[in-house]
């Protein structure tokens, strides 16, 4: 009887541990680059900021241009154009802010960060993010493509229409924005094959970005772009937007993604072994 139980018990601590072993992992390493070296982690973060932003100045790019004799295809082309910031950032170890969230608010709730640190890093690594977008933005700014990204480019349409958002509206698209995220995280990392990961990626993250939900670091790259290129905006309004997308961002991405899956994994078998 108590070998049975013992090779119940050792099934079921493996199948528990499958899945969230790499998310302890993760948040380990997390952790320790922080502790460690902390211009390391900040150069992570950053280069996420510019991952991001890249593909998304050549989407604006190139629905500006299929807009002028093929409408319907300019929202749709780069929906499918700024995944491959997020690809870059999986494959080139980035620091993704939205990504972070489910990472230690897991780790967290495992007790393998604590709290404090988990949000210290959050909003470290949101600041830097941002500061890559912003020197993107800079560079674009003062590029042959600039011209594009003027006041009557799809990017100040995007933008003008994130800004009229309501605050409700603001937080609860920023809550979809990261599930849809941290499902695409959580998602390529059952995947072995590369192929099928970047298939995955582009699928999911479309699904958002076609909707035009808030999606904090997105709007940093947006914003950043427009900005630098020339075009006004309402600070004020910026200000709103950036503090309820995050807010939501840390609801759906933290809360529901992290804590719930976290939960999910703590009984005994394991919820995505």
């Amino acid at each position: 009887m108590l070998k049975i139980i013992a090779r119940r018990q050792g099934m079921s601590e493996k199948n528990v541990s499958t899945f969230m072993d790499t998310i302890d992992g993760a948040v380990a390493k997390k952790d320790a680059l922080f502790a460690q070296s902390k211009i390391r982690y900040l150069l992570r973060a950053i280069y996420a900021g510019i991952f991001l932003t890249l593909p998304t100045a050549i989407g604006i790019l190139v629905w500006d241009v299929l807009s002028v004799d093929y409408p319907a295809l300019g929202k749709i082309s780069y929906a499918l154009i700024f995944p491959i910031g997020l690809a870059m950032i999986v494959y080139l170890n980035g620091e993704l802010a939205t990504s972070n969230m489910m990472y230690l608010f897991t780790g967290a709730h495992r007790r393998k960060i604590s709290w404090s640190k988990a949000l210290t890093i959050i909003f470290i690594c949101t600041c830097m993010n941002l500061l890559g977008a912003a020197i993107v933005g800079i560079l674009i700014g003062h590029s042959s493509i600039a011209h594009y990204f003027n006041a009557d480019s799809a990017i100040m349409t995007m933008i003008n229409a994130k800004l009229d958002k309501d605050i409700w509206t603001l937080f609860i698209d920023g809550i979809l924005a990261n599930i849809f995220v941290n499902i695409t995280i959580m998602g390529q990392m059952k995947m072995k094959d590369d192929i099928g990961r970047l298939l995955f990626i582009i699928a999911v993250i479309f699904l958002f970005v076609y909707g035009g939900l808030e999606h904090i670091i997105a709007n940093f790259s947006l914003m950043s772009i427009a900005f630098f290129s020339g075009n006004n905006m309402d600070i004020m309004a910026v200000l709103i937007n950036w503090i309820f997308a995050f807010m939501g961002n840390l609801v759906g991405g933290g809360v529901i993604m992290g804590l719930g899956y976290s939960f999910l994994n703590s009984v005994e078998t394991g919820y995505l072994d």
